[in-house]
């Protein structure tokens, strides 16, 4: 990556972009590491455990290439910082807990994230950007399917309970009717280095929740035989907002 003709302002503000996307990715070590944990203390299966691993692995070399973009466009060495103690406590797990963390953090924010960087990709011209861009969206792919594993196992384990704390999230996730609007976008496009504007971060995210999350999860409730019925006066405030 040869930033040196874009003028100083972009450069800044990729800089800048591009470190908190590595923050992001440095913090999902820690909640892979926490997530083993959780598995370890709830006895689950060889293959979910080494997933969580080999994800933590993925989210090392994710933080690696984002710190690595941001230093380029910074023109100086940028890296993470120590994580606070208290991101890295355990508190002792349950099938409804890890079926609700798992839903909330995992198969929403790495299906989310796998699609939002394919996307990216598509937008950017800079062959480099692009590289990084496809490398995540394939493996948060996996890791989003790992997290539907993860649940899946859940709710088999965990009974009613875990179901029961499953349907909480998902009548939550229906209720709080996210904005096409994920946030103000800057003074610069930034669509051709990777990121997409707030507008287009919004829909994707609103199409995955409405196509792919809430589908998914309310099927893993079916399958499992312990769906437990919605309150058909709970409204689902995704069902009223339009998609470009």
């Amino acid at each position: 990556l040869d930033p040196s003709s874009l003028p100083q302002a972009i450069r800044a503000q990729l800089a800048e972009r591009w470190a908190a996307e590595a923050s992001f990715e440095h913090a999902s070590i820690a909640s892979f590491a926490r997530a083993s944990l959780e598995l370890l203390a709830l006895g689950a299966p060889p293959a979910l455990l080494a997933g969580a691993q080999a994800a933590a692995l993925d989210e090392v070399t994710h933080a690696r290439l984002g710190y690595a973009l941001a230093s380029a466009y910074a023109g100086r060495a940028l890296g993470p910082g120590a994580l606070p103690a208290a991101a890295l406590g355990v508190a002792a797990p349950s099938f409804a807990s890890l079926a609700a963390g798992t839903f909330r953090d995992a198969c929403l924010g790495e299906t989310v994230a796998s699609l939002r960087a394919e996307a990216a990709a598509e937008g950017t011209t800079c062959p480099a950007v692009n590289a990084v861009l496809r490398t995540i969206a394939a493996d948060e792919g996996r890791h989003a399917e790992l997290a539907w594993k993860t649940l899946a196992w859940a709710l088999r384990e965990g009974g009613d309970e875990a179901a029961r704390a499953l349907r909480a999230e998902i009548d939550a996730l229906r209720a709080q009717g996210p904005s096409l609007d994920a946030g103000a976008d800057g003074p610069l496009d930034l669509a051709e280095h990777g990121f997409l504007s707030a507008r287009d971060d919004g829909a994707l995210r609103l199409r995955a929740l409405r196509e792919v999350v809430i589908p998914c999860a309310e099927a893993l409730l079916a399958s499992a035989q312990r769906l437990l019925p919605t309150p058909v006066s709970t409204p689902s405030a995704l069902a009223s907002i339009e998609v470009p």
